[in-house]
């Protein structure tokens, strides 16, 4: 976990200290201030820790940054190169360097000190990439997930993903083809365990019926969402208790093995629904992934373009806070309250909540302008502006 992250003289003007747990030690922080305070900033040089994206340290002004994990301390160190004219328009980045100091995670012993520049044919390019390696080791211990604030255009990946081609295509329709692979992977895992059944000896009456009641919920549920096209549980009969008994035993595999997925299924149409997308339903299947159908007389299926800024925005975050992020994340969230209504951002800490109970490995940080996304609950943020100003009196 990324416990806390120090900069110092970000822009030339700012340095700050942020303690990205909440007050129980918690890994969720929402970070909040006026513009131009290096909100953005900031999530941009955490997620380029850990993607390795050494251009934007070289390209974004700042003399040092430490990163506080679990396993070790990073501090990052900006220099200037010699040969840097002062006025000139071009900046010789191959003369900028990064020195890169790694400790352990008291930070008093010295694990690896290396310098490391943009990439060119020199005697100290082998030095450099082992040293890379090195660092990524540690920066891949937590993956890092960042949805940024223009999400509406451009999909958000995990870090070392293989994502399909989707240029051209906006996030909200390529989420929707993820959802529909996800759920005939599923549809079609599930077929196959009740189909090809282990018959190993056969199921009593009261166990039976007992079974069912223990995976009513989980069975409806996969008929409502296309997962299975027909209920297969049928009347107990002695006469078939060794089949019935093979399906039940099917079916609890298909439970441990599939519950987590339709658990995120049905939490997605809950937030979806509870927020009441005028005159419209959300509609889940394997065909599909997800659809929107209007509430009018002929029940028009709506092009998911069509969506309000704000509901693009809602449903693109919630799926994939929900669907693409990978377990034990950092997720790196910008201005979630972008096109919302205050309705809308006053119950985005709900709905955030409930999705760290489905996903409690998670870490959270969260830039907004908004406090009413987090409730007013101050304990939970961290104000840049108040920052510089206790810095600046202290001065």
């Amino acid at each position: 976990m990324l416990r806390s992250l120090h900069i110092v003289s970000l822009f030339g003007i700012y340095t700050y200290t942020i303690d990205l747990t909440d007050a129980q030690g918690k890994a969720l922080k929402f970070i909040t201030s006026p513009n131009g305070y290096g909100k953005t900033t900031l999530l941009n040089l955490i997620h380029a820790f850990y993607s390795q994206n050494w251009s934007l340290f070289l390209q974004t002004p700042f003399k040092s940054i430490v990163y506080t994990l679990d396993e070790c301390v990073i501090e990052i160190t900006r220099h200037q190169g010699k040969e840097e004219e002062e006025n000139s328009d071009e900046e010789p980045d191959y003369d900028k360097y990064m020195e890169v100091t790694i400790l352990s995670a008291d930070g008093q012993t010295l694990i690896e000190r290396f310098k490391h520049g943009l990439e060119r044919k020199t005697k100290d390019m082998g030095k450099h990439e082992k040293a890379s390696n090195s660092l990524q080791m540690y920066s891949n211990i937590q993956p890092c997930y960042f949805i940024h604030d223009n999400r509406l255009y451009k999909t958000n990946i995990p870090l070392l993903a293989t994502e399909p081609d989707t240029e051209g295509k906006t996030a909200i329709t390529v989420d929707a083809e993820d959802l529909a692979v996800k759920l005939t992977e599923t549809r079609n895992g599930i077929s196959q365990m009740t189909t090809d059944l282990e018959f190993t000896t056969p199921i009593g009456r009261e166990e039976y019926q007992n079974a069912t009641k223990e995976i009513a919920d989980f069975k409806t549920l996969l008929v409502k969402y296309g997962l299975m096209e027909k209920d297969l549980i049928t009347e107990y009969r002695e006469d078939n208790a060794l089949y019935l008994g093979a399906l039940i035993k099917a079916f609890r595999i298909a439970k441990d093995e599939y519950g987590s997925f339709v658990r995120k299924l049905v939490l997605f149409e809950n937030i979806i629904v509870r927020s009441e997308l005028a005159y419209k339903r959300m509609e889940i299947h394997p065909r599909y992934g997800y659809r929107f159908i209007a509430e009018n007389k002929e029940q028009t299926i709506l092009c998911l373009d069509t969506l309000s800024s704000g509901e693009q925005h809602l449903v693109i975050m919630t799926y994939e806070l929900l669907f693409k992020a990978p377990e034990e994340s950092l997720m790196l969230l910008d201005e979630p309250e972008l096109s919302f209504h205050f309705l809308w951002q006053s119950n985005f800490l709900n709905n955030l909540q409930d999705i760290r109970e489905l996903r409690p490995r998670l870490q959270w940080i969260i830039c907004t302008h908004s406090p009413q996304i987090f409730g007013r609950k101050w304990d939970l943020s961290v104000d840049l502006y108040e920052l510089q100003q206790h810095k600046d009196s202290a001065e």
